[in-house]
């Protein structure tokens, strides 16, 4: 089934790209009214209601209406309620009409096939919503696979072509950015004059060459990096989201390993969201992944809201609106404010260190 209907969508998809529009007029009205999509708005079809009763929240088939399923002469939608039939669409507009109905199908199928499989199993008078919204999740997962999945990104990426193109444009202009240019904390970013000073007040304290390496090194992210680069080889939906939020845990463990040994108080190694935000803004920009934004675009059509408010999904959103923000707000007025702001932020943590360094770094042991 899922050879066919991704056959079927790249068939549909090739017409368009080949198709003159110019050539007819009365194009734009077939699209608006032919069929792509196997599920009928008008029919008002649902595979399960939600028992209101507090004492349950069992399932209630409607066997009556079952019968649609299996009709194959379906009822024709109207794809653009917006458009009159007179209305010239573009071939932009009749791929966006065509994703937006594949996206529509393959939540129907995977509500569809969930809903076959409790009643198979006779699962519906004693299993939760919550499990059933679990299982057609898992279901979606298992169609967005290989060809499918295939498919709906590469129509996907047709739409984002130009929004692409700039995002490119962006990535190699800014490839050479540092961290402080994010306003990123220093005790993340580690711009040159910031480690100087507080080597200084190390061995002050009595560090000796313990800490040194503060010197010579910055945190590089290397792993997070690679980490970001590697998403778009997982098939699974599912494992996309899983590797972008281990991203966050890899963030935190290279932090924690740079600052390995050298007495600096925990509350500083903390990141906060503002900083998360400037970090994974970094991340993005230095993996120079041009399909990133295709990548992220279809996950979100696709994945559920209850998992996006989820603290996996939390992530997701945080890498969504990162990179949205890269695109929109990112520019040479920007990154100058938050050079102003870091060069801040590094003078009152220097004029800290040196009236009170207790207040930063931790009681040095002796060696």
């Amino acid at each position: 089934m899922i050879f066919i209907l991704s056959e079927a969508y790249e068939i549909e998809f090739l017409k368009i790209q080949i198709k003159k529009l110019n050539d007819d007029e009365n194009i734009s009205h077939q699209y608006k009214t032919t069929n792509f999509s196997i599920k009928s708005e008008t029919s008002n079809f649902n595979y399960f209601n939600t028992s209101s009763s507090k004492e349950s929240d069992s399932f209630n088939f409607k066997n009556n209406e079952e019968k649609h399923i299996t009709n194959s002469n379906h009822e024709t939608r109207l794809l653009t309620s917006s458009s009159s039939s007179n209305d010239i669409l573009s071939k932009q507009d009749i791929i966006l009409i065509l994703y937006k109905n594949i996206i529509n199908d393959i939540l129907f199928y995977s509500e569809l096939l969930t809903t076959a499989l409790f009643k198979f199993y006779s699962f519906y008078n004693q299993t939760s919503l919550k499990s059933f919204n679990i299982l057609k999740e898992k279901i979606k997962d298992l169609l967005l696979r290989r060809n499918l999945f295939r498919c709906i990104y590469k129509i996907k990426s047709k739409l984002l072509e130009k929004k692409k193109q700039y995002f490119s444009r962006c990535l190699v202009e800014h490839y050479n950015i540092k961290p402080y240019s994010l306003s990123i904390s220093p005790y993340f970013s580690l711009d040159p004059n910031f480690r100087n000073s507080f080597l200084n007040v190390l061995k002050i304290q009595g560090a000796n060459m313990l800490s040194t390496k503060i010197l010579y090194n910055e945190i590089e992210f290397r792993e997070s990096i690679f980490n970001l680069r590697e998403i778009n080889k997982y098939e699974s939906m599912l494992e996309k989201i899983d590797a972008i939020y281990n991203i966050r845990s890899i963030l935190l463990k290279e932090i924690d390993n740079f600052w390995e040994n050298i007495p600096i108080r925990k509350v500083y190694k903390i990141i906060d969201a503002d900083n998360l935000l400037s970090l994974v803004i970094y991340l993005i920009i230095k993996c120079q992944m041009n399909d990133l934004i295709t990548e992220l675009a279809v996950i979100d059509d696709l994945l559920d809201s209850k998992i996006k408010s989820s603290r996996k999904g939390y992530f997701f959103n945080l890498m969504n609106s990162s990179l949205e923000y890269f695109i929109s707000h990112f520019n040479s007025d920007q990154i100058k404010e938050n050079i102003c702001e870091y060069e801040k932020n590094v003078k009152q943590i220097l004029n800290i260190l040196a009236i009170n360094p207790e207040i930063i770094i931790d009681k040095i042991k002796d060696n």
